[in-house]
């Protein structure tokens, strides 16, 4: 925290970042883009000032570049049927005009990687690559199993983990192996919401709430007994 807190140099680049985004030139001609697309789904219209001059004044004709989101918008704009992120959209078709190599993307926790098909137009995106597996939980890849086509070209899954079969087969676990296979902690946490809950009963007068009842059935008592002499 100090070191990105305060000016001093971290990995060879000066703190505090002041942009949300970035542009890291590697060498043999390659370029990594990091976009923000957080506050408006998209990129804002100084980001893409930025991307765009540095891509006509700097990216050359045979360069290649690695696009990565947060968000892998090309699967879930299939899933949902929307279109966003126009603006990225527009930035590779018509400024990098068939340079964007690779789009990378997390957010969605497993591994999914889409090829151009070879006879589509070699202008477009090559790979389209989702790598999600840093986080706590798994998403299932069987649901984008139908998607074949992005921006206008088609796609084929190369690779995906778990397997489209595989996550199939966990997601029926989950509904018919859940609770056997978690039964522990349906004891521990039955145990302890029980300690808690137990600790409040003196705070609810249960002596009044107990005694009511108890009132109340003897008194539908008595009145069935009358009733049936």
């Amino acid at each position: 925290m100090w070191y990105i807190c305060h000016k001093s140099w971290l990995g060879g680049w000066l703190m505090p970042q002041k942009k949300s985004y970035f542009a890291l030139q590697l060498p043999k001609g390659w370029w990594v883009f990091g976009l923000d697309l957080a506050l408006h789904n998209d990129m804002d219209v100084y980001q893409f000032k930025f991307f765009a001059k540095l891509i006509k004044e700097k990216v050359k004709e045979n360069d290649s570049v690695i696009i990565m989101t947060h968000e892998p918008n090309w699967i879930l704009d299939w899933y949902w049927d929307d279109v966003t992120r126009k603006n990225v959209t527009y930035l590779v078709k018509d400024h990098l005009k068939g340079r964007c190599r690779l789009r990378m993307a997390g957010d969605l926790h497993h591994y999914m990687r889409h090829s151009r098909v070879p006879t589509e137009n070699p202008d477009s995106i090559q790979h389209l690559l989702v790598n999600g597996c840093g986080g706590v939980f798994l998403h299932p890849t069987h649901v984008f199993r139908g998607f074949v086509k992005a921006y206008g070209t088609a796609y084929e899954m190369k690779a995906a983990y778990p397997e489209v079969e595989d996550s199939s087969r966990i997601a029926l676990g989950n509904i018919l192996k859940f609770r056997k296979k978690n039964w522990q902690f349906d004891f521990i946490g039955g145990f302890i919401y029980f300690i808690l809950t137990f600790s409040m009963f003196p705070q609810c007068n249960l002596g009044h709430i107990l005694q009511k009842l108890q009132d109340d059935c003897i008194s539908h008592y008595q009145e069935l007994q009358d009733e049936m002499t």
